[in-house]
């Protein structure tokens, strides 16, 4: 699956199991894909290598809040948010709150 955010595809990987979602990005280094969390406002970065975005998007996969560069060993929540992306650090250049993400595949 992949989502366009600011005209650009992101290949984005769907974390459904248990395992995909306690793992994660943790101990990845030179990340070039991203991860969906649903039914999710939270995350962290412990054991992460590298900073990564984080968009956090409501039922309709409008942003309602994103963090820039989110770096390793820190918590961070998205109260309003039903889906948190994840995404290599870098990926967001500009304001996106309030924008539609589209998923596609």
């Amino acid at each position: 699956m992949k989502i366009v955010i600011e005209n650009n595809e992101i290949k984005i990987n769907n974390c459904k199991s248990f395992k995909d979602r306690l793992f994660g990005l943790m101990f990845k280094k030179n990340i070039n894909t991203g991860l969906l969390f649903e039914k999710c406002n939270f995350i962290h970065t412990i054991f992460m290598k590298e900073a990564i975005d984080v968009i956090g998007i409501d039922e309709n996969n409008i942003v309602v809040g994103y963090k820039k560069s989110l770096n390793p060993y820190k918590f961070y929540r998205i109260k309003r948010a039903k889906k948190i992306i994840e995404l290599p650090g870098n990926s967001i250049k500009n304001d996106i709150l309030n924008t539609k993400i589209i998923f596609k595949g």
